[in-house]
């Protein structure tokens, strides 16, 4: 009888399958009757097909009856003699008749009674019997099918914080053989709260275990159903299955977003909420040492904590806890905010540093730090405008841009680009109202000048100030190339300061000087201008009776020089101006004194360079050295004297001399003296003890000093004649 099934699914070309099976039995005859029957079989092979039945689907109640359904065969009701139906706990364990010699042909459905179904999945195939024309017996079984056997209890340890969730598991029932499974979809049925069957969710075929959240809080029984409706119209229909189940599943906390301490000291605590779960509140703890205090409830939009109570001089640290109804609760870590220490600035710092704790209230750890800075006439942080100055990758950073005169303040961001949440740290500041690095406000060299030969004064200005500041007064050395100090002097409530730089050859060199000025804390704060000295210079031309005179410009006052003026003084007499030359002109000045005969031939000079300025106050002014420029006397002496004619008087025209120390002295060819005079107006008439001299030739001695006091002196004769 079996290898002739084997046969049939041979020539039908189907064997077990994963979906189900068909079983072909012979009845009465032997093997080789079954044998010789074989080419018939063969022939008739679409004929069998067709005596089929086709099983639809299979449904199990609430006592664990389930009811078989097919569809008759589609050969109709000739030789058809009944149905037979069959089940096994197992496709792999023999299969046993459950019923026999069902009729009519149009029978569709049988229920098999028993509540084996209730605690597990079977398998159901049914025979169609049919008489051939030997009058002998022989069936074609349907596609085997299984029932889906439902198991639902509390979740527990099934998945993470599920506890006594319902936790609905299936098995994948044998369909049809070429069910199409594509669209194919579970529905999953309840019967609670309102003691009616209602539709709970759906889930994709292939898709065996269903989670329900419960949420009363008081154990109640629920009952669950899956069913399956196939594409030819049948439904399969899964056991009931139920328990007690309680909300004792805890709801999820969301990631805190942010600890931030603000203006007043007081710490934000933000966090996600999920609106989609059963979150009635949520409890808000700082963390203190290994233990927690309760500081707060927050059950509304939105989700937030102030906690005033903060310590405002370290990091805190917090952790929530989502709660339900049923006052279920899920904690979270303890997470630390992130402190940025007060700086520790003190005067004469040339730099801030700042330093916190990595923020600690993320599952990540933050990318980066944004650190803020403002800089205030006020201490209030409330009302600082901070911005951005510099992006950092770790916990400490220096500030080199120190502002002062005020408040330097400063507050830290952490940035997660992968969640984009961001928090502050607290506000701190550095009180630099002080300025150690600030010079005197309107600081400036006034002038190097030469104000005796050999000396060089040299004037600072500036505001007065509180604090004291040190003043270096330099001169620049040509054969070093570098300032060498000259005096040191510490000032602080003074307009102006000199210093005479003395024992200089200031009638040869110019000389440079500047001021370098330092804070208490002997910090280089600043650099006046240089002063450079005129050097005047100066010839004279004995034949055209000029006097050139030469200097270097001045230096270097803000806006340049405005003038230069050339002063010229006579021996024993006060300068006078003489001219006056453009800034911008050459420097050098011609003097013409062929009109200055009279002069000792001596011409003192100075050079006065005066500051150009925008009027606001008198301009600052610098004179060169003095310089003596000297003519040599010019002296002309007449060699004939007529008594009683024209030129009856003998007497030396002099220029350029010292007329003070002249001597004149006349004397005979034989010594004997004749007359003498230290008056430049006095000449002599050729008379002698009031009587003429005789005609013929006569010596004299001529002596005047020049200028600077160098005897010019002469011999000669003069021809004396009588007119009378």
């Amino acid at each position: 009888m079996q290898p002739f099934n084997e046969l049939l699914r041979v020539i039908k070309g189907e064997f077990f399958r994963s979906g189900g099976a068909k079983i072909f039995m012979l009845n009465t005859k032997p093997l080789t009757a079954a044998l010789s029957g074989l080419l018939m079989m063969i022939a008739f092979s679409g004929l069998i097909a067709q005596q089929e039945a086709g099983v639809t689907c299979l449904s199990v109640d609430a006592n664990g009856n389930v009811a078989v359904n097919w569809t008759p065969p589609a050969a109709g009701a000739a030789d058809f003699s009944h149905y037979e139906v069959f089940y096994s706990i197992s496709p792999q364990v023999a299969f046993t008749s459950i019923a026999n010699n069902l009729v009519p042909y149009a029978l569709n459905s049988f229920t098999h009674n028993s509540n084996l179904a209730l605690t597990n999945d079977y398998y159901y195939y049914v025979q169609a019997w049919y008489t051939n024309a030997a009058g002998s017996l022989y069936s074609v079984s349907s596609d085997t099918l299984s029932t889906i056997y439902l198991d639902a209890d509390p979740a527990q340890n099934i998945c993470a914080n599920c506890d006594s969730a319902a936790y609905l598991e299936w098995n994948e029932p044998w369909l049809p053989v070429g069910t199409n499974t594509e669209n194919l979809e579970y529905q999953i049925w309840i019967d609670y709260p309102t003691g009616a069957w209602e539709l709970l969710a759906t889930v994709p075929f292939g898709t065996n275990e269903y989670i329900h959240y419960v949420y009363n809080c008081i154990p109640v029984t629920m009952n669950f159903f899956i069913q399956l409706a196939t594409p030819n119209g049948c439904e399969f229909v899964s056991n009931e299955e139920g328990d007690q189940f309680s909300d004792n599943v805890f709801p999820h906390t969301g990631l805190i977003e942010k600890l931030e301490m603000n203006a007043d000291a007081d710490v934000l605590v933000q966090w996600e909420h999920d609106s989609s779960s059963e979150i009635a509140g949520y409890v808000v703890y700082r963390c203190i040492g290994n233990g927690t205090d309760s500081i707060g409830f927050v059950d509304s939009a939105p989700w937030q904590f102030l906690d005033f109570l903060a310590n405002e001089d370290t990091a805190n640290e917090y952790k929530i806890a989502a709660y339900d109804a049923c006052k279920n609760r899920d904690t979270s870590n303890c997470y630390l905010s992130s402190y940025l220490d007060p700086p520790n600035y003190v005067l004469c710092d040339t730099t801030i540093s700042l330093q916190w704790n990595a923020y600690g209230g993320w599952e990540n750890s933050p990318s980066y730090y944004l650190v803020y800075k403002a800089f205030e006439d006020s201490d209030d942080f409330a009302s600082a405008q901070l911005n951005i100055i510099d992006t950092v990758y770790s916990s400490d950073y220096t500030d080199f841009n120190i502002q002062y005169l005020g408040y330097n303040i400063y507050r830290i961001e952490a940035i997660d680009t992968i969640t984009d949440y961001r928090a502050f740290t607290n506000y701190v500041l550095a009180d630099v109202r002080v300025d150690p690095l600030t010079p005197p406000e309107n600081l400036e060299l006034k002038w190097a000048t030469v104000q005796a030969p050999g000396e060089v004064e040299v004037m600072v200005g500036m505001t007065p100030t509180f604090e004291s500041f040190r003043y270096e007064w330099q001169r620049f050395e040509p054969t070093t190339d570098s300032w060498e100090e000259l005096f040191v002097q510490d000032l602080s409530a003074a307009f102006e300061f000199p210093f005479i730089d003395k024992q200089r050859a200031t009638d040869v060199f110019s000389y440079t000087y500047r001021v370098v000025v330092s804070s208490s804390c002997g910090l280089k704060v600043a650099t006046t201008n240089v002063g450079k000295t005129i050097a005047l210079t100066g010839t004279t031309d004995q034949t055209r009776l000029v006097n050139t005179l030469l200097w270097n410009p001045y230096l270097d006052w803000k806006d340049g020089v405005d003038v230069y003026r050339i002063y010229r003084r006579l021996k024993n007499e006060p300068f006078e101006l003489i001219h006056e030359m453009n800034g911008g002109s050459r420097l050098f000045y011609e003097d013409d004194i062929s009109e200055l005969i009279e002069s000792d031939g001596e011409f003192i000079y100075c050079i006065e360079a005066v500051e150009k300025t925008d009027g606001s106050r008198s301009p600052y002014t610098s004179k060169s050295n003095e310089i003596s420029l000297s003519v040599d006397p010019i002296v002309w002496i007449p060699n004939t004297i007529v008594i009683g004619g024209y030129n009856d008087v003998f007497k030396p025209v002099i220029s350029y001399a010292l007329v003070e120390e002249y001597y004149l002295s006349i004397f005979s060819k034989w010594g004997d003296h004749i007359f003498e005079t230290h008056d430049v107006e006095e000449g002599w008439d050729g008379y002698m003890d009031n009587r003429p001299v005789q005609e013929g030739v006569y010596n004299y001695y001529f002596m005047v000093k020049d200028g600077r006091g160098r005897a010019i002196d002469r011999f000669g004769y003069i021809i004396v004649l009588n007119n009378n």
